[in-house]
């Protein structure tokens, strides 16, 4: 047997002695004298509620008496009062057991520390005013310190029994286990731990309640935000470590079971060496990790150097670009400057060449028309010769009509005296030249009409005289007629005879 398989611990201690003292034993008497008084104030209270009296038995029906339902009737002869008298006694009994029950609760709470204060503050206590808040505090953390107490020494004891259950295991267990541990799985071999770890199991030491222990943790997360601040947040000091677990506690003094739900547990990242690649444990044949941790930040100096480098690099950039830029404008100007002048130069040369096919369609008009005019005035000439040809055939036909006239009268003269019929016969046959002229002159006249397209004013001219002499032949000649006489000499009519 490597050790004995016992462990002790006892809530109260007590010098010199292996067994100390429990709850009960600091409260068996408390208990035996409050039950005692407990039971004086309830007799003492039936008491007074069904009092004891004197009677004359003589007087009073004893069986009606002794009934204690409301509303009971007692017959009774004679005066009630002289034959009942009630025995005074059981309220101030009853006073006196409560006060004695009162002073046995004080008394056990200060042996447990189970205060009426650590239980709930009482409403009436705070109406009257009777503590305030700061004595209602230190009331607690007084009720406390007696069951932290107590806790601490079962902690002792803990510790001695999961000790020897962690050797148990480290001597007994022959392969690794598998468990889960903060909501992960995780890989354990017992055959590889110390056997003489010590186990230690924290206690509180009297921190007070919730928001004192927030309050206090609140203080703790300022100084280390401070010390980062001052030191880097990569610091040996206060590492992400440090942080997630002050975080993990806030969140447990807040009432969380974790701080998962939050923020995740900083990783373990492999240690490298100065070739850049994961440093091997020699002992476990694994990369060697540690946790991470935020870069370390630049130095000062660095930083500025740095940042003047840059400044003037950017400097020099800015320059390289505005020399850029500007040739580039001097280029695009150029480039404008001679796509401008070619523009100029094309269009000078189209308004040229317009300009000389205006100048050669002017000509070229200026030629048609000239040849338009020649042959209108050619036109002109031989309407001219054609109006002056017809104005001399209308003056013979005028010679023609006019020796018609004189060779008619002459012939008229001539024949009037040969007699009748040779002179009607003439005449017809006058009549039938005179019509062949003027059929003559009315073609004539169609003619020149059909010729004078343009109308001019000659044309106009000699076809007016033309018209007006074929129709001065057109008139009827004047008939000589005979008046026809009957038998008795009478007349009988007219008779047309040249």
């Amino acid at each position: 047997v490597n050790e004995n398989p016992f462990g002790s611990w006892t809530p109260i201690r007590v010098p010199h002695r292996f067994y100390g003292l429990s709850m009960h034993d600091i409260t068996a008497d408390l208990q035996r004298r409050s039950t005692v008084l407990t039971r004086a104030a309830l007799d003492a209270v039936y008491q007074s509620v069904i009092n004891r009296e004197a009677f004359d038995r003589n007087r009073v029906n004893v069986d009606a008496l002794l009934a204690t339902y409301a509303g009971a009737k007692i017959p009774v002869d004679g005066d009630p009062g002289s034959a009942i008298m009630p025995l005074t006694g059981g309220l101030d009994t009853a006073k006196t057991a409560w006060d004695a029950l009162n002073q046995l609760s004080a008394t056990l709470e200060n042996r447990t520390g189970a205060t009426r204060q650590t239980q709930g503050v009482d409403p009436d206590a705070l109406l009257k005013g009777a503590h305030s808040g700061k004595a209602i505090d230190l009331l607690q953390t007084a009720g406390a310190a007696r069951k932290e107490v107590m806790a601490r020494n079962m902690a002792a004891g803990l510790e001695r029994f999961f000790a020897k259950l962690y050797r148990l295991v480290c001597r007994h267990q022959n392969e690794p286990v598998q468990t889960r541990v903060g909501g992960k799985y995780a890989q354990f071999d017992p055959r590889e731990w110390n056997q003489n770890l010590r186990v230690h199991i924290h206690t509180g030491t009297g921190t007070g309640n919730r928001d004192q222990t927030v309050a206090g943790l609140n203080l703790i997360g300022q100084a280390m935000q401070g010390m980062v601040e001052m030191v880097g947040p990569d610091n040996p000091v206060i590492t992400t470590q440090h942080r997630y677990h002050w975080f993990e506690e806030l969140c447990r003094a807040l009432g969380y079971r974790s701080a998962e739900p939050f923020a995740a547990e900083p990783p373990e990242v492999p240690v490298q060496g100065p070739d850049g690649q994961p440093q091997i444990n020699p002992e476990t044949g694994q990369p060697e990790t540690k946790p991470w941790s935020p870069q370390k930040p630049p130095d000062p100096q660095a930083m500025k150097v740095q940042a003047d480098m840059q400044a003037k690099q950017a400097e020099l950039q800015m320059q390289l670009q505005m020399q850029r830029e500007e040739m580039s404008m001097k280029e695009r100007h150029t480039r404008m400057q001679f796509e401008k002048d070619m523009q100029l130069a094309q269009q000078q040369q189209q308004d040229d060449m317009a300009r000389a096919a205006i100048e050669a369609r002017e000509k070229q008009q200026q030629h048609e028309m000239a040849q338009r005019k020649l042959a209108l005035d050619a036109e002109e000439a031989a309407r001219r010769a054609e109006i002056d040809r017809l104005k001399l055939q209308i003056e013979a036909t005028k010679l023609e009509l006019e020796q018609l006239r004189v060779a008619k009268e002459v012939e008229e003269t001539d024949t009037r005296i040969a007699g009748e019929q040779d002179k009607t016969r003439a005449v017809v046959e006058k009549d039938d030249s005179a019509k062949m002229v003027t059929d003559n002159l009315a073609q004539l006249v169609e003619g020149v009409k059909a010729a004078s397209d343009t109308n001019s004013q000659a044309v106009s001219q000699a076809v007016l005289t033309m018209t007006q002499v074929v129709a001065e032949l057109s008139k009827p000649r004047k008939t000589i007629k005979k008046i026809v006489r009957g038998p008795d000499g009478r007349a009988e009519g007219v008779e047309e005879i040249g």
